[in-house]
């Protein structure tokens, strides 16, 4: 480890140990994000419950909201819930992970162009038999212009890329190990050569995770860091809903 660069990586903190969270995941409640759905330029606010209900709320000059809801009636367990144009048509479109092994994967919710969603497709992440995605990332990883979604697996102790394949769609992922039970991704360029690579927390251990791109949508060896050691269970609950900053050491 010859030269060391420090990095400043938000984390969502409570007591000594960090989950890093695109979006706010709370077990208990919903999970939300925000995005301006019908391009009006004033966001949505944008969540799923653990029903598997997605409501997409306005907000009137008046303090009220208006409210859409969805029942796609087979989202068994979401776990993370983001906004983005997956299909380069200009309209925001909504991603969700979904956990349930009835149902383990990527589910994309096109925006019909109106602000309203359409069905959905379900794409795999992780590998066959693996608990589903804990929580996703989405955004360029290759360069190439189109969005990517990265997942992190959870008990399969892994994150899956999804590439965009030019057109709004994705094959199958690429797999790339983690350490045990990653929890939630984050993507940021690490060593400053202009390509995003991928962290993870991983909850087995108390570590975070980093794997550098290589440019193309692919990604190198992991390499680990320990991180807030002695975390109970409890704690990380807790420490979904609080926030610091930590500095960690990552090798150039």
């Amino acid at each position: 480890m010859s030269r060391l660069q420090s990095s400043v990586i938000t984390l969502l903190a409570g007591f000594a140990c960090f989950h890093a969270m695109p979006a706010i995941a709370d077990p208990t409640g919903s999970t939300i994000t925000t995005g301006d759905l019908m391009r009006t330029g004033q966001p949505a606010i944008v969540t799923v419950d653990p029903a598997g209900n997605i409501n997409v709320l306005t907000l009137n000059s008046d303090g009220s909201f208006d409210a859409t809801a969805y029942a796609p009636g087979d989202l068994f367990a979401p776990t993370s819930i983001s906004v983005a144009d997956i299909n380069a048509d200009g309209w925001p479109d909504v991603i969700i992970t979904d956990s349930a092994d009835a149902g383990a994967g990527v589910r994309v919710f096109l925006n019909n162009g109106d602000g309203t969603l359409g069905d959905e497709t379900l794409y795999a992440s992780g590998t066959a038999g693996s608990s589903g995605p804990a929580s996703a990332a989405v955004v360029d990883l290759n360069g190439d212009g189109w969005t990517d979604i990265v997942t992190a697996n959870g008990k399969d102790d892994s994150v899956s890329v999804l590439l965009n394949a030019g057109d709004g769609t994705f094959g199958a992922p690429l797999n790339y190990p983690t350490g045990p039970d990653a929890a939630t991704v984050a993507v940021a360029d690490m060593n400053g050569d202009g390509f995003p690579d991928i962290l993870t927390t991983n909850l087995g251990d108390d570590s975070v995770t980093l794997l550098l791109s290589d440019g193309a949508g692919g990604f190198g060896t992991p390499l680990g860091q320990a991180v807030g050691a002695g975390c109970d269970r409890r704690h990380r609950a807790a420490a979904l809903h609080r926030a610091e900053i930590l500095t960690v050491n990552i090798p150039r």
